[in-house]
Order: C-alpha cells, then sequence, then structure tokens
C-alpha cells in the first residue's frame, strides 16, 4: 500500500531510523515532540524543520514565550544532539522545484542556524548538496529571524541578499 501511494518508501521505525543515521530531519507537527526519547538522539545531529504558528498548530504553551525560539525548546528536550534550525523556511515543494547547480547566479538562500560550528559545517554541506546556497545567520536563538510572520520565511533571497537582510 504504501508503495502506491510514495513509490521507494520503506517502513521503518523511528527507532531504526534514528539509529541508523547521522543526521535526522525533524518535519512532524511540532506539538507532537516530546514523543521523541531524546537518548536515541545523542550524538546525532538534528535538522529542525518545524515551526511554531499558533495560526495553524494552536496554542502550545511550551512555546509560547517569545525570548525562546522553538528550535531552543527543541534542543533543550533533544539535550544530547545537535539540533540545527534549516529548511524551516522554504515549502517542502520548492526543495525540489527550486533548486539549482552550485555557481547559479540565482541560486535560492537557505538560512541555518545552531550552536555547533561543526554541525552546521554538515548542514551547509547538505543543503549545498540538495541544490540550495547556506547562509549561516548564527546561533540557535537567530532563528527567530527566519520563523513565520518574519520578512525571510518563505522569502526568495540569493545568499547576498540573504546576508544583508538579516
Amino acid at each position: 500500500m504504501l508503495s502506491v501511494l510514495l513509490p521507494g518508501v520503506i517502513a521503518a521505525t523511528i527507532e531504526s531510523v534514528v539509529t541508523e543515521s547521522d543526521i535526522i530531519v525533524l518535519a512532524m507537527p511540532l506539538n507532537q515532540y516530546e514523543s521523541l526519547d531524546p537518548a536515541l538522539f545523542t550524538g546525532k545531529i538534528v535538522i529542525d524543520a518545524m515551526n511554531y504558528w499558533p495560526p495553524t498548530e494552536g496554542d502550545i504553551p511550551a512555546f509560547m514565550d517569545a525570548d525562546v525560539t522553538s528550535s531552543e525548546r527543541i534542543q533543550q528536550y533533544l539535550h544530547g544532539a545537535d539540533v540545527i534550525k534549516t529548511l524551516n523556511h522554504v515549502a517542502y515543494n520548492e526543495l525540489e522545484d527550486q533548486h539549482l547547480p552550485a555557481g547559479d547566479h540565482d541560486r535560492r538562500a537557505m538560512a541555518l542556524v545552531g550552536e555547533s560550528k561543526q554541525a552546521k559545517t554538515i548542514v551547509a554541506e547538505l543543503v549545498t548538496a540538495i541544490g540550495f546556497d547556506p547562509v549561516d545567520l548564527g546561533e540557535l536563538k537567530n532563528g527567530k529571524k527566519f520563523q513565520p510572520d518574519t520578512p525571510l520565511f518563505n522569502a526568495r533571497y540569493v545568499a547576498n541578499d540573504l546576508l544583508h537582510k538579516k
């Protein structure tokens, strides 16, 4: 049945996927993050592609503190992982529709933030490989610059322009 809906998909448990992976992309309803076992993520790079967006998810008390970003909350919960926020400000269909080869002057920029320089370097390589120019905006708290209802959210900039918009 799954192959009819999603060609090439392989059914697996969360535990087996996380255990066998070095990089995990979290793209799930934000209110479900506590269903994850933090111990599984120790030593892993976690890409937080989620957003706290009350119009679509409702009010989630844990994410309502404007002084702490949703990614900082995820980092607190997955304390043994290196959380990098990216992929959250580009629509999922645009990941396939708007990728371009390296060096193309119209190649879209993708912001990323996180505390680990090494993890950001690895995630930047992934962003490059999928056809976008990574732009490091610093610490995880800077993820608020490209969350919903900000000028960078779902905006289309090349790397140099994104750097000047921050």
